[in-house]
């Protein structure tokens, strides 16, 4: 077997679960960096258009959930401040479900190799 056979059929395979885990837990790393994305994405809260615009500037969750707490009136509990904690419970939610999915295709990949 050649070099590129032995990557595809052998190696590969046998790593894809860690790779595929990998790459959904950078990206739930990614969506937990706060002040670090706030400052590099331009910290805008405008919805870019178009939409596919990928150079314009955004506001991640956890960027605008950091800025804006400040400002909320936690008193009187306004609209604005019970946005920002069902921002929260969202972003909880996207990251239990991308843990999970994470689990899964590692427990998927396991029961396939034939490990427990």
């Amino acid at each position: 077997a050649t070099r590129a056979e032995t990557i595809v059929k052998t190696i590969i395979p046998a790593s894809i679960s860690g790779i595929l885990a990998a790459v959904i837990l950078g990206v739930m790393r990614a969506f937990g960096e706060t002040m670090v994305v706030w400052m590099a994405s331009g910290n805008s809260a405008q919805i870019p258009s178009p939409i596919f615009n990928f150079l314009s500037p955004v506001r991640t969750l956890t960027a605008t959930i950091a800025g804006d707490m400040g400002e909320a009136d936690h008193v009187t509990g306004s609209a604005r401040y019970h946005v920002l904690f069902a921002m929260a419970l969202c972003l909880l939610l996207f990251s239990f479900a991308a843990n999970s999915l994470s689990e899964w295709v590692v427990r998927i990949q396991r029961k396939r190799l034939g490990k427990t």
